[in-house]
Formats: structure tokens, C-alpha cells, sequence
């Protein structure tokens, strides 16, 4: 499977980090795998490891954007004013960073650095109330 595009190659891999049966599943990875009709990888070893590799990629984009999400939530209800539901808010997000660091996703120090922005949002809201 040739793709024509970056963008062409990004849907392949959406649809195949939402794609069920391992057969859908199977020709997904081998449209990764291959470009203009020719296999990228020239071993076995090399084939799994893309493979594997593209398995990986779905499941830190997962976390990654699960993280983000949170953590827009907590600053969303931070600059409301919220100042209940942003510390929920904000402990939630903790969790996700603490999680996707812990996997390895995201590194230690840039999941530190986030959680300290958000915690420092959180404090000089409580002070301005």
C-alpha cells in the first residue's frame, strides 16, 4: 500500500489504532509497512519491529492525549474560577501525567514541569479569591 501523503499515512494509523479484528488489523500494519509497493523492512525481525513499534504508537498517542485533555479541563476550570471542581480537575490531571511518565511515554521531568504549572495555576487562583 503506497501512501501519497503524510496525511494519507496518519489516517492508516488512526484506523488502525481503532480497528478491532486482527485481520483488518494485519493489512493496516502491512500498509505501514510497505511504500510504493516495496517493503521498507528486509528481515523478519525488522518487520516485527515495526510492528510492535506502530502497537506502541497507538498506545502512547492514547495516553498522551488522554493527559491533555485533563489538563485542559483543569486550566479550563481554573481561569473560571471553579476553585472545587479545578482542584478534582487538577488531581485527575496529576494522575494522567503521573501514569503516562510512569510508562514512559512522556519523560519524568516534562510530566514535573506540567504538573507544576497546573499546581501553580491552581494556587494563584486561590489567592486572588
Amino acid at each position: 500500500m503506497a501512501f501519497a501523503s503524510a496525511q494519507d499515512r496518519r489516517h492508516c494509523s488512526e484506523r488502525l489504532q481503532r480497528s478491532q479484528s486482527p485481520p483488518v488489523r494485519r493489512k493496516l500494519i502491512a500498509g505501514l509497512i510497505e511504500r510504493k509497493g516495496h517493503s521498507l523492512a528486509n528481515t523478519k525481525s525488522a518487520i516485527k519491529r515495526i510492528r510492535s513499534s506502530a502497537k506502541r504508537q497507538a498506545r502512547g498517542r492514547r495516553v498522551r492525549t488522554e493527559a491533555r485533555t485533563f489538563i485542559k479541563a483543569a486550566r479550563a476550570k481554573i481561569s473560571d474560577g471553579e476553585l472545587d471542581a479545578a482542584k478534582k480537575s487538577v488531581a485527575v490531571a496529576v494522575r494522567a501525567l503521573d501514569k503516562a511518565a510512569e510508562k514512559g511515554i512522556i519523560h519524568k521531568n516534562n510530566a514535573a514541569r506540567r504538573k507544576s504549572r497546573l499546581l501553580q495555576g491552581l494556587a494563584e487562583a486561590g489567592k486572588d479569591k
